[in-house]
Formats: C-alpha cells, sequence, structure tokens
C-alpha cells in the first residue's frame, strides 16, 4: 500500500492500439453517461475493476501523504528535501507548480500545489497542511478515415488538521473518455471515478482508514451485442482497522466493504490477517477470490 500503483487500464489500450498525437488542453468536458444495472456475467471483470481502483487509491493516498511529511512529490521519482526535485518543475502565478518537461509521457500537464508553499521555503521548512495534484491529457488521432479521442483529468488532495496531525482526509479522483468515430461505427467509453477518504492514517504501521466510491463503468454486455458499449453506476465503501482487516462489519469477521451496481450490492471484500479475499453475487458468495 506504499507505492504508487495507477491501474488506467483503458488508457494503455487506447494508446497502444490506436497511438496518439499529443494536443493537451486545460479543461475537461466528460459528459456522464446514462446508466443501467450490470449484467451478472460482467461481475468479474467489474469487481476486479474496482478491487483495483481502491487499491490505487489507498496507494495514492499514501504518495499524497508523503508530500505532506517531505514535500518529496515528483513525478520523475527524484527526491531531494524542501525544493523542486529537478530544474522541470516551474512556479505559475496561480501558485501551483507545472512540470515543464515534455521528455516523460505527459508531465507537462502536470501540476502540484502545497499549502503553504513550503518548495518556496528557506529554513527553517514548514511543514504543509495539504497538498494538491492534477494531470491531464487530451489526444485526437485520424486514422483510415476514423477519429480517436482520448482524454484523461486525474486529480487529488490530501491535507491535515495541523502539521502534527497523521491522520489525512482528501480525494482521489479521474475521468476518462475514449471515443471512435467513423462513417460507419462510433464508440464511446466514459470511465468517471471518484474517490473521497477520512480518518487515514499515514505512518506505514497503522492502515486505518475509510474510503468510499463511485465510479461510471463501461461494459460490453456478450447477451446483447447489438447494444454496444453501455455503462454501470458503481458505488462502494472500504474501511480498514489499524492493523488492517476489515473494519466495516462486526468485530472479527474482516469484512472490509462492498461495490453495487444501481445500489445493488454485488461485491463483498474481506480482509483478515493475511487473508484477503472478495465474494460476488454472482456465484451466491460462495468462492472466495484472491483481493
Amino acid at each position: 500500500m506504499k507505492q504508487i500503483k495507477l491501474y488506467l487500464v483503458l488508457v494503455l489500450i487506447a494508446l497502444v492500439a490506436f497511438g496518439c498525437s499529443k494536443t493537451p488542453t486545460s479543461t475537461d468536458d466528460t459528459t456522464t453517461p446514462t446508466t443501467t444495472a450490470l449484467p451478472t456475467t460482467q461481475q468479474t471483470a467489474a469487481a476486479t475493476v474496482a478491487t483495483s481502483n481502491i487499491d490505487a487509491c489507498m496507494d495514492g493516498t499514501d504518495n499524497m501523504a508523503g508530500g505532506l511529511s517531505s514535500g518529496s512529490f515528483s513525478p520523475s521519482f527524484k527526491k531531494s528535501g524542501k525544493t523542486p526535485p529537478d530544474t522541470f518543475w516551474t512556479l505559475g502565478p496561480d501558485g501551483w507548480y507545472y512540470y515543464s518537461s515534455d521528455t516523460y509521457y505527459y508531465l507537462d500537464t502536470v501540476k502540484v500545489k502545497f499549502t503553504p508553499d513550503i518548495w518556496a521555503s528557506t529554513s527553517p521548512y514548514p511543514q504543509a497542511t495539504k497538498v494538491e495534484y492534477k494531470y491531464y491529457y487530451d489526444t485526437t488521432t485520424t486514422e483510415n478515415g476514423a477519429t480517436l479521442t482520448s482524454k484523461l483529468l486525474y486529480q487529488g488532495l490530501c491535507q491535515r488538521s495541523d502539521t502534527l496531525s497523521v491522520v489525512v482526509s482528501g480525494n482521489y479522483n479521474y475521468s476518462y473518455t475514449y471515443t471512435y468515430t467513423s462513417s460507419v461505427y462510433s464508440m464511446d467509453l466514459s470511465y468517471l471515478w471518484n474517490c473521497t477518504f477520512d480518518n487515514v492514517n499515514a505512518t506505514y504501521e497503522d492502515k486505518t482508514g475509510h474510503f468510499t466510491y463511485s465510479c461510471t463503468y463501461p461494459f460490453y454486455d456478450e447477451a446483447n451485442p447489438t447494444a454496444g458499449v453501455s455503462h454501470t453506476t458503481l458505488t462502494g465503501e472500504m474501511k480498514f482497522a489499524a492493523n488492517g482487516d476489515g473494519d466495516l462489519g462486526t468485530a472479527g469477521d474482516g469484512y472490509a466493504g462492498y461495490c453495487a451496481t444501481e445500489g445493488t450490492i454485488f461485491v463483498k471484500y474481506y480482509s483478515l490477517g493475511a487473508s484477503r479475499y472478495y465474494t460476488l453475487l454472482a456465484e451466491s458468495w460462495a468462492t472466495q477470490h484472491t483481493w
């Protein structure tokens, strides 16, 4: 849980399959599609996505919390104290630091902001009570008469009540849109993930934390192939005790949380000691899948 993992599967598929030409912008016009209940046959795939995203949220929280304690927040993964970790960071007039290098994927659209601005400070260094992070790209490619558009907006916020507190709260969100349009066919994938967290202990030894999330999830129903890509709303909640055991149910049962589609719970998560697994409604909760 202490190293960042970003499970942007749809993004990687789009980039690998079709390539892209970068046209970065600073706004996002992702729209929320109409949703429907998730078919039983899609529960396993959706459970895997929800699990990956909640893990990414917990790891991202740790990463942002590290920025609160050390001021070492850098997508180039170089950490060197209370100043920007390399020369590519530029302070903008809005108080955000922009990553201006174009040699590391799309990091010219990455920016970070500390409150107070610990990177601008000299000794004695202040401690941050809030760190914010944004990452945006917008790509458009034309291929064989078809237009491919890919957009990603990722942002996070982590804060604490005072400089001595090790308990943080905030949010960890992203939206992704991939559209394919030709004279004979069109496809629209919209993926929205919003997670909030509170009472998360930022120290390595203490796993206390509470997470709630919602997600607009795209899926393809094999039983109805003419429908194309559909979407469902996933919602859920996760809660952990200091030792990492699930803390949302009865003490000692390891129940850590759930994921629901259009209000119906279809995944139950458990964390108890070294055992982490989830069960599915489609399987009458009978099979334990390693989490």
